[in-house]
């Protein structure tokens, strides 16, 4: 089979003046094949990836696993002991000695283990709210580059649809200046037009290759083809279920933060009773060996005295456990609070200015524009108002775009504040 030379023939100066119209509108057909077959991740898939995936949250799991091993270790009671003696006197015959084999055990009638147990028990829960906060904190910063990106990759349609209305316009033009009612002006003012429209969507359609590949990076997604997919549609009911749910539901790091201080206030009631002493018990048999072997037994009762340490450090370190507990509870409360009641008026705010928007463009722009490119065919309007009136409706569609993206960052936040993250 012959192969067939295709020859590239360089467009005209008309058609270079459009060529990014048609570089912008193909584009999505050029890429349609490869995004195809792409795997799709949504809202859920991002969260669950990220719970997943994310280092600092593996940290801060390990960290509780570290606790739990403290816990383990303050609960363990003292081991037995066993141990042998030999006496032996001097100017005695050379084969009499005494063999004792002693068995120990320590008795604690004190509640030190009791109160080592709570307060590492307290350390467990706080570890465990801290990995609940991170975990917050981790799907948060997940869904806000996911909502990005999903933003700028609408922001991109946006300019691909104002791409095919300045195509129209460029006809309308070019059939004025075709019918002598046109000057080159008007095209050459379009064309500037074109190439800056040109320049901001190469730009958008970067940050959308670098929103993708921080957020693959994020929830380590290595290879293959991933394609993200989502509504930037508001939760129109979203401030009432956070209401219903607030009542009677605690977030899951709080009730931790809550039971590290209950565990501590358990430790500083054990803390009371850690002055009683320790006992030690050892008893066993006793051999002498000499002309006669004479078999007896050791027995022996040690007591603690406290002396200088009484448990009143265990107590002092319980009852300050305890108030830092408090202490972080309440704040993580009121912090809480504030984000939540932040995040409803961000959200009431944009659901207002979004239907405010809506109602008072929406019959208005068909209207503008059909009125300027009626003006400009009749020679009353300027080539100024008619791109101003094409302009206006991307302008629109931007400021409503960049409203839902502040609405669903306020949502984020609003469900990160209630807990439903953690």
């Amino acid at each position: 089979m012959k192969s067939k030379t295709v020859e590239i023939v360089p467009p005209t100066p008309i058609a270079c003046s459009r060529w990014w119209i048609v570089s912008v509108l193909l584009l999505p057909a050029l890429t349609w094949p490869i995004q195809a077959q792409a795997q799709d991740h949504s809202e859920t898939d991002v969260i669950r990836l990220a719970k997943a995936q994310d280092p600092d949250l593996l940290t801060a799991r390990r960290a509780v696993a570290v606790a739990e091993a403290h816990r383990l270790e303050a609960g363990l009671r003292p081991n037995p002991s066993v141990g042998w003696d030999r006496e032996h006197f001097p100017g005695g015959s050379a084969g009499e000695s005494e063999d004792s084999l002693l068995f120990s055990m320590p008795i604690d009638l004190s509640a030190r283990r009791s109160t080592l147990e709570h307060l590492a028990q307290s350390e467990v829960a706080v570890a465990g709210a801290e990995a609940a906060l991170t975990q917050s904190d981790v799907v948060v910063r997940a869904l806000t580059l996911f909502y990005h990106l999903l933003t700028e990759r609408q922001r991109s349609g946006i300019e691909q649809r104002a791409a095919e209305r300045l195509e129209e316009a460029a006809r309308v033009v070019k059939s004025r200046k075709q019918e002598g009612k046109a000057s080159g002006y008007d095209l050459a003012r379009l064309e500037v037009e074109g190439e800056l429209f040109a320049s901001t969507h190469r730009q958008t359609q970067a940050r959308v290759v670098r929103i993708q590949a921080e957020l693959r990076s994020l929830l380590d997604i290595q290879s293959g083809s991933v394609s993200f997919r989502g509504s930037l549609d508001p939760n129109e009911g979203l401030v009432a279920q956070s209401t219903e749910r607030e009542n009677g539901r605690v977030r899951p790091s709080l009730r931790l933060l809550r039971a590290a201080a209950s565990s501590a206030g358990e430790a500083g009631a054990a803390a009371s009773r850690t002055w009683l002493p320790t006992l030690q018990i050892s008893g066993g048999p006793r051999i002498g060996l000499a002309d006669k072997t004479r078999y007896g037994y050791v027995a022996g009762l040690s007591v603690e005295i406290p002396l200088f340490s009484r448990g009143k450090e265990l107590s002092a370190r319980a009852d300050a456990r305890r108030r830092h507990a408090h202490a972080r509870a309440d704040a993580a409360q009121r912090s809480a609070q504030i984000e939540r009641a932040r995040a409803e008026r961000i959200v009431n705010a944009a659901q207002q200015e979004l239907r405010r928007l809506d109602e008072s463009t929406r019959d208005r722009v068909d209207s503008l524009e059909r009125a300027a490119e009626s003006g400009y065919r009749e020679g009353e309007r300027s080539i100024v108002e008619f791109l101003d009136a094409r302009r206006i409706r991307s302008t629109i569609a931007v400021r409503r775009l960049e409203l839902m993206r502040s609405l669903k960052q306020a949502e984020v936040a609003l469900r990160a504040a209630r807990g439903d993250f953690e």
